[in-house]
């Protein structure tokens, strides 16, 4: 049985960063000879050379393919009304925030049962994780 590994490096690949270009990293900008983009965890960059040579870690060489970011957190959402999107819409249009709440969203927590709550969660969840959302708050 292989044994998972228990750290992961990133090699090489694009990173977007929050500047106004993003630059390719390479092994004289990184960290060192291992030519690694960034830990699993943070990581101070002696670790980093160590970690490529044991062997509970894994590393992913993204030069040709990926970009690189780091797992991007929703703060502020609402995991049950994912199935709202097929749900009727009201019989007359919203004026302001207390006809949106009768009209749409209070409707739709009548209508919920656990179930339904379920899969909404599930289906949230699942579109954040492809859109590279790691953590969730509702």
């Amino acid at each position: 049985m292989r044994r998972m590994a228990s750290r992961a490096l990133v090699k090489s690949g694009l990173c977007p960063l929050l500047v106004p270009s993003p630059r390719r990293y390479t092994s004289s900008t990184a960290c060192g000879a291992t030519n690694c983009l960034c830990a699993a965890r943070r990581t101070r960059t002696s670790e980093i050379a160590s970690m490529t040579t044991a062997r509970s870690t894994a590393l992913a060489d993204t030069s040709s393919t990926m970009s690189t970011t780091p797992g991007l957190v929703n703060a502020h959402h609402h995991l049950y009304s994912a199935l709202a999107r097929g749900m009727p819409g009201p019989k007359r249009s919203a004026r302001n925030f207390a006809d949106m709440l009768s009209l749409v969203w209070w409707r739709l927590d009548a209508a919920h049962d656990l179930d339904t709550i379920y899969w909404s969660a599930k289906l949230g969840a699942l579109e954040a994780a492809l859109a590279g959302t790691t953590c969730i708050i509702d």
